[in-house]
């Protein structure tokens, strides 16, 4: 990728059905998706130029379900990676361009087994948004022990999400899971390790974990373990940890 790179799409694993209008009929309009135990997805973009040019978009993510119905297996692992240039000037943050662990929107729904292993990293990069799992409309169930991590390296990203549960969506993870966000070096203007909208909902198991790590280089910034507008459960023993660097 450089600064003459057209709008882009990275992903490993689409499954959206056509949807041209808002008012299709939900029972012909879902894909149907099964994956067995051991699923592995891989989303690499790298950039051999920063990139500047105004409007450029690029949208990457580890896996994309839209309008599905979908069953996966135990142990799936997603690595969605974005690398720049080390060093380079990253002084303008476009909001068209950004990376996404899992997208799950317009109404998809599913469960994903035990030991999930969700990175998303974003290392010498300037965009808008990282985020883990994205849950825009739709319910999403994580079995035990998963795992939803968010690395951002030396780059100017205006917000970093754990995880962003948005309109009316449910987000569950089993017990033992964890979601793990830090930000080292470049700026942010927020991080969240969770993001609940006022009609969505997310509940996590017993001993649920979330690690916050705040170390962006600028001086004013917001960092949330959980914000939340909507309704929330968590099991017992949870453990919600910010550190800032600042």
């Amino acid at each position: 990728m450089d600064d003459k790179t057209k709008r882009l799409v990275i992903s490993p694993l689409t499954s959206a059905h056509d949807h041209p209008t808002a008012d299709l009929i939900e029972a012909l309009a879902h894909d149907k998706l099964t994956l067995g135990d051991d699923a592995h997805l891989t989303s690499t973009g790298t950039a051999t130029t920063e990139m500047k040019k105004e409007g450029q978009e690029i949208c990457q993510y580890g896996a994309y379900l839209s309008e599905t119905d979908y069953k996966i297996g135990k142990n799936m692992q997603i690595y969605a990676t974005q690398t720049g240039v080390k060093g380079a000037s990253n002084t303008q943050i476009n909001g068209n361009i950004y990376t996404i662990g899992i997208y799950n929107d317009h109404s998809a729904k599913g469960t994903i087994g035990a030991g999930l292993q969700d990175t998303v990293t974003v290392r010498d990069r300037a965009m808008g948004y990282v985020k883990g799992l994205y849950c825009g409309d739709g319910e999403v169930t994580l079995g035990d022990s998963s795992r939803i991590t968010t690395r951002v390296e030396n780059s100017d990203v205006f917000s970093d999400y754990g995880v962003h549960v948005k309109g009316t969506s449910q987000l569950i993870m089993g017990k033992d899971s964890l979601v793990s966000v830090s930000h080292q070096g470049g700026t942010t203007n927020i991080i969240r390790g969770a993001y609940v909208y006022p009609e969505a909902a997310f509940t996590a198991g017993d001993n649920f974990r979330m690690d916050v790590v705040y170390d962006a280089t600028n001086l004013e910034g917001t960092a949330y373990g959980i914000l939340y507008e909507g309704k929330v459960k968590l099991g017992k023993n949870a453990h919600i940890t910010i550190v800032s660097g600042i």
